[in-house]
Order: C-alpha cells, then structure tokens, then sequence
C-alpha cells in the first residue's frame, strides 16, 4: 500500500486511537458514548509516563505468562465535552521488566478497562479481589487530563498472580457501584515460544 507523498506514516500516525464506549452512570440515567482517546499516560506515585493507546482495551479476558506476571488495580480517567470520568481498569505488567524497570514495566502494562464508568467527583473509593483487601487509594481528582487523552491510575502495587489463572475484579464507589471483572488465563506449554 502506498500513499501519494509519501503521507502514509503520517496518516497512520494520527489514526491511532482507542474507541472506547463506556456506560456511564449519570443522575438517575445510563448513558453510552462513543470517547476517541488518541494518546494515554500511566502514572506511578512519582512519575508520569507515556502508554500507548494500542495497550488500551474492554477484553474481560487476558492470557499471562505464570511466572513472569503481575496484576495491579487502576483506575481509567478520561474526559467528556464538560465533565471528567472515571473507570476501573486492570493493569497486565511483565514481572521481570518491572523488576528491573519499573518505568519500562508500566509504559508497557496491557490495560483492561471497564465498560462502566461514572462521573469522577462521584467516585469516592475502590476495592478489588486481589491482595490483601486493604481499601486503594483513588487517583488524584485535580490533575489536569486533555480531551481524547486518558490517564490510568495504578491504585496498588502489582502483585503476583495463581499460576492456574483465576478472575480479578476490581471496583469503584460512587452512587453505583461498578466493577471491572477480568479472567486471567495462564499460557499453556504450547502456547509459549
């Protein structure tokens, strides 16, 4: 495939998008909206980084490597036309790189997201079924996230997941309470290259 002037790579470029069509709780209503997020950050407590959009998706199923996974909690903040939105997300990151580099493990965490979201002031605390049942700690309601740009929150630090894979869910507070459930499902021998 080519393109007059050599403009296809700037084409693609600007055609990388995740669509992302969450059901959100507003007042007494539920409505769905089609939001074009065209870039993502991911921020640890002392850092931002760049994510990109492709690592962004609403699979409620991932595969994992057993002994080279973690698994953290997040939350998926966005913004409408007037109003900022939130989400739960599970986050895929690579145990050995996040060893060696945490920054590298989160630009490169695959990122499961809700299709449920609610209001961002709503949103008053999270839970999820992994670790130790401690409540997390929400993202930060003030920072400041541009229009077709998403920032996800880890809101716990990875953790190891069962070899045998099992189900993760993690969930936000707010008038509703709505969940993100995800099914982690190990490679198997033959599966692995």
């Amino acid at each position: 495939m080519t393109c007059k002037d050599n403009r296809l790579a700037v084409c693609s470029q600007a055609m990388t998008h995740y669509l992302y069509r969450p059901h959100i709780h507003i007042d007494d209503k539920i409505v769905t909206i089609d939001f074009l997020i065209r870039s993502a950050s991911i921020a640890d407590r002392d850092s931002s980084f760049a994510l990109p959009v492709d690592l962004l998706h609403s699979q409620v199923e991932m595969q994992f490597s057993p002994d080279n996974s973690l698994v953290a909690p997040a939350s998926f903040q966005f913004v409408g036309d007037d109003s900022r939105f939130e989400a739960p997300a599970l986050c895929l990151i690579d145990r050995v790189l996040f060893e060696h580099s945490p920054a590298a493990a989160w630009r490169n965490a695959r990122v499961s997201v809700s299709r449920w979201a609610v209001p961002s002031h709503a949103a008053s605390s999270a839970s999820w079924s992994v670790g130790k049942g401690a409540p997390l700690e929400m993202g930060s309601p003030d920072t400041i996230i541009a229009k077709r740009s998403a920032k996800v929150q880890p809101l716990a630090p990875p953790v190891a997941i069962d070899e045998t894979g099992q189900t993760v869910a993690v969930s936000i507070s707010a008038a509703h309470v709505i969940s993100h459930r995800c099914k982690l499902i190990p490679l198997k021998a033959g599966d692995q290259t």
